[in-house]
């Protein structure tokens, strides 16, 4: 098991990606919606894989939502910069469902993730299509499609918010 580590530019979010596939291997995806396309985001996840987010200062995570609002986007307030993004409802945690992907400019080794991107638009789905999607992750029809699963193993600081509620933070381990 190969675990890519990384995370926002002043250290506040860290990540730790675990995966059994070669780099090589992990289909590269360049979201095209507004948001991705503004950070020039390039994605992977592995649906065997494990992503741990580590958080040092919860007040500095901004869990960021738009447009159909199935997915909440990390971003450090400090820093701005993107680490990932995560699916799931109140309680995915909890039944092991939450999933994730990783932004490879936020991680430390991005030079192993060099393949051309896959090009992904989902912009014309429906609220119903994307939840749809998004309980079918096998499927290429979600940006959390073959997503990363996010470690249930992992202590979590709840607040009272609907799918952020699942996910606010990591406490810090470092």
């Amino acid at each position: 098991m190969t675990t890519h580590t990384g995370g926002c530019h002043c250290g506040n979010i860290r990540l730790a990606f675990s995966t059994e596939l070669d780099a090589s291997q992990i289909e590269v995806r360049a979201c095209q919606c507004s948001f991705c396309v503004r950070h020039g985001s390039r994605a992977v996840a592995d649906p065997d894989g494990r992503l741990i987010i580590s958080v040092k200062d919860e007040a500095r995570l901004q869990k960021y939502q738009f447009g159909l609002r199935t997915g909440d986007y990390l971003i450090c307030r400090e820093c701005g910069v993107y680490v990932a993004a995560i699916a799931g409802e109140d309680d995915a945690i909890a039944r092991d469902y939450t999933r994730a992907i990783v932004i490879i400019n936020a991680l430390d080794d991005r030079e192993p993730f060099k393949q051309a991107p896959v090009l992904v638009d989902f912009d014309a789905e429906s609220r119903a299509q994307r939840q749809a999607a998004k309980n079918h992750l096998g499927g290429r029809r979600s940006c959390f499609a073959g997503a990363t699963q996010i470690s249930a193993s992992s202590r979590f600081v709840a607040k009272p918010r609907a799918m952020a509620s699942a996910l606010t933070a990591l406490l810090a381990a470092a």
